[in-house]
């Protein structure tokens, strides 16, 4: 039962509800909280309050609105049905299907949470009443729930968003388009197939596979034993294409895949468009894993989606491409294994011309069927579909493949360099903080001596700051910089900079925690690339959950978003993404590492448009923009208590100047702030990684286009002179 409460006062109320009206949100909400603080226990007014957060931007005091209006009354099912879309939004999907099964524990003939939970791939959470009840309501109910569903069936053809739980049904609803028409003549492919330690099953689906690709036009090599060259599935080389014995074959690239890869019908035609209007020194697709059954349709699952070539990710990857189609003068090593030769080649032709992706899921390995791996010997159809990178240099890269935690780290060096480091960390107030990041980043240093602390104080007015700055500028190598004005992070670096001429720089915030020991070995490693503008690290919570994966940009209404943010620490993510180092569009300046040079040639960071935002995203662009990578590298990690000095940006002045900022770096870079090289277009637009869609031929174009320019990784300048640096 709803609690009764006293009328709250008319004035504020009735501001906040003329407020909402207006869409002035943080006027609204200030005047519920005054409601809320002499009626806490009034329910509607906590769901007012949560929405006016939820349209400013401060979700998590929107989440907190909601859950004290259940709170208040467990069986509102309207704040709970807030609360639970709010929680999805937020990346908390296990809680929000909570949240819908409450709601239709309370209501069983609840549609939309209903609704919510089947798509959301938990139909297991819906009782027996729920699933009762729809054959318990009327005709007219049953129309407007079959208009509702034949909505939202026109919005996912639209190109709406699956849900991750339901990838098999994406696969099957939108099967692969052949690519446009191109004028003659195309490449010529020779298909070589490794069906090596393979089952006759495998090598049969993938014969059959190429017997029925739409482009004829093809030739086809099987390696394999004396055994299976018995086999009946031999016979299958009756037709002339197909050869069981190795000989020379011309053709322009050779497209190298296992036996149990199974090609769509189009793979070949856009295989063949690709390098056709590339002239790429290779190209390789998207993949994914599936089982069959002998009368059902197959169960799709784990898509591989991969982004433009990473030398990085692909060098250490434990999943190479299933599918990739090379220059046929590339040298392939005839002993290593199919996977592994599909990696080498791939790294191998990176270095030789542009590599091409295909943003299309062309391959699917194939999982023996169930029946046969519980049969006896079925353990013998287990094949690996893994395989572990091979430890030590990448040919024709800079790039070492190093020991570190148990993973191989690309780096450019295994010793660490002479150069000293910089650490520059502003700070005000907030002693204790500030002190456990100091002794966290010299402590867990291999060689702290190396190490020039910069610490630059604006305006700290408590003792124990004093006490403590006092005591670290008596340690060597520390300077404590006065910063007498008012706080622009932008000016405080460049300032920090005068105070050393180390070679390598870091910028750090004063809220961190390092936890990685060596991590100066590492970063001198990282920074011993040529190919490298700046690194930035693996941030997690105070809970361990990911803060920081990299940067994405054009998600969304297209502001900048940490990748990963809020999955448990143990969360590889797509390609093992948040594990693995990798290029990533921006790392966040909470701690950016770079060399002096670099920083010196860019300008350093911007201090009069960019003072307090997005001066870590223009600074990554415009290393980007001179033709270096960033790179996010997961071994260097970190506790970030976010925002603990600064604050969120939770008031109407703090989003007037962020979004005033916002439009200078837009101004700066137009639509290259929008680029994400490294996206995949099946992966949503809304929310990082949050479900597939199926992405537009303009969309797949573009990718590929991308994908083959000399550094796709580039960013453009469009506007705007060149920020002078501070010296």
């Amino acid at each position: 039962m709803r609690l009764f409460w006293r009328r709250p006062k008319p004035n504020r109320l009735e501001a906040g509800n003329r407020a909402m009206a207006a869409r002035q949100w943080v006027d609204a909400a200030a005047h519920y909280a005054a409601v809320l603080a002499e009626q806490p226990d009034n329910g509607a007014i906590w769901v007012q309050y949560g929405h006016a957060c939820k349209e400013m931007g401060a979700l998590d005091r929107a989440g907190e609105g909601y859950a004290a209006a259940i709170a208040s009354d467990p069986s509102d099912i309207d704040a709970r049905l807030h609360r639970a879309h709010l929680l999805r939004r937020l990346g908390s999907d296990e809680a929000s299907i909570d949240e819908f099964a409450t709601i239709v524990a309370i209501d069983p003939a609840h549609h939309e949470a209903r609704t919510m939970l089947i798509e959301s791939g938990a139909r297991h959470r819906l009782p027996n009443e729920a699933q009762r009840a729809g054959t318990a309501i009327d005709l007219t109910a049953l129309r407007e729930q079959l208009i509702d569903l034949g909505r939202r069936v026109d919005r996912w053809i639209d190109g709406a968003t699956y849900p991750t739980t339901n990838y098999n049904g994406f696969r099957h609803d939108f099967p692969i388009t052949p690519p446009p028409a191109t004028v003659l003549p195309l490449p010529t492919i020779h298909i070589e197939i490794d069906a090596r330690d393979s089952a006759p099953y495998f090598l049969r689906a993938t014969l059959i596979s190429l017997i029925d690709q739409s482009d004829d036009g093809w030739s086809a090599t099987v390696i394999a034993d004396d055994e299976t060259a018995a086999h009946p599935v031999a016979s299958l080389g009756a037709d002339p294409r197909i050869c069981f014995a190795v000989e020379p074959v011309s053709s322009d690239y050779v497209l190298r895949i296992s036996a149990g890869t199974v090609l769509d019908v189009q793979a070949l035609r856009w295989f063949k468009f690709t390098l056709h209007r590339t002239r790429a020194a290779a190209a390789w697709c998207d993949s994914d894993r599936a089982t069959e059954h002998w009368r059902d349709r197959r169960t799709y699952e784990q898509p591989d989606l991969w982004g433009v070539f990473d030398i990085d990710l692909m060098a250490q990857t434990s999943s190479p491409p299933a599918a990739v189609a090379v220059q046929s003068s590339a040298v392939v090593d005839p002993s290593k294994v199919a996977a592994e030769a599909r990696r080498s080649a791939l790294i191998d032709a990176s270095c030789a011309g542009p590599v091409a992706h295909i943003p299309r899921i062309l391959a699917t390995v194939l999982r023996a069927p169930d029946h046969a791996r519980q049969a006896p010997q079925g353990d013998e159809l287990d094949r690996p579909e893994q395989s572990p990178p091979e430890p030590g240099a990448v040919a024709g890269t800079p790039i070492i493949l190093a020991a570190h935690d148990g993973r191989f780290v690309s780096v450019g060096s295994t010793q660490p360099q002479d150069s000293r480091i910089q650490l520059i960390i502003p700070t005000r107030d907030a002693a204790a903080m500030l002190d456990a990041a100091c002794s966290s980043l010299l402590s867990k240093a291999t060689a702290a001596g190396r190490i020039d602390l910069t610490i630059i104080d604006n305006h700290s007015e408590q003792s124990e700051t004093a006490q403590l700055l006092t005591r670290l500028a008596e340690r060597p190598n520390v300077t404590v910089l006065p910063l007498d004005e008012p706080f622009n992070w932008s000016r405080a670096n460049n300032i920090g900079l005068r105070a050393s001429s180390a070679g390598m720089v870091v910028f750090a915030n004063n809220d961190v925690e390092m936890l990685t020991q060596g991590w100066d070995d590492l970063l001198s490693g990282y920074l011993a690339r040529t190919d490298i503008g700046a690194v930035g690290a693996r941030l997690l919570y105070p809970d361990e959950s990911v803060q920081h994966g990299g940067m994405l940009l054009g998600l969304g209404d297209g502001l900048p978003i940490h990748d990963g943010i809020g999955v448990a620490r143990d969360v590889t993510g797509p390609q093992e993404r948040y594990v693995l180092t990798h290029s990533t569009a921006a790392v966040t300046g909470a701690f950016l590492a770079a060399r002096r040079d670099t920083v010196e040639r860019i300008g350093g960071f911007d201090e009069v448009g960019l003072a307090m935002a997005y001066n870590d995203i223009d600074f990554c662009l415009n290393m980007r923009s001179i033709g270096l990578k960033i790179l996010y590298a997961p071994a260097i990690e970190l506790i970030h208590h976010e925002s603990k000095t600064r604050g969120h940006n939770d008031t109407g002045v703090k989003i007037a100047w962020d979004l005033g900022e916002l439009r200078t770096l837009y101004q700066r870079w137009g639509e290259s702030m929008l680029i994400d090289p490294g996206y995949n277009p099946h992966w949503s637009a809304d929310r990082a990684h949050d479900g597939f869609r199926s992405p537009t031929l303009t969309q797949i174009l573009q990718h590929i286009e991308i994908s083959v320019q000399p550094n796709p990784w580039h960013a453009s300048r469009v506007t705007a002179a060149p920020v002078d640096f501070v010296r």
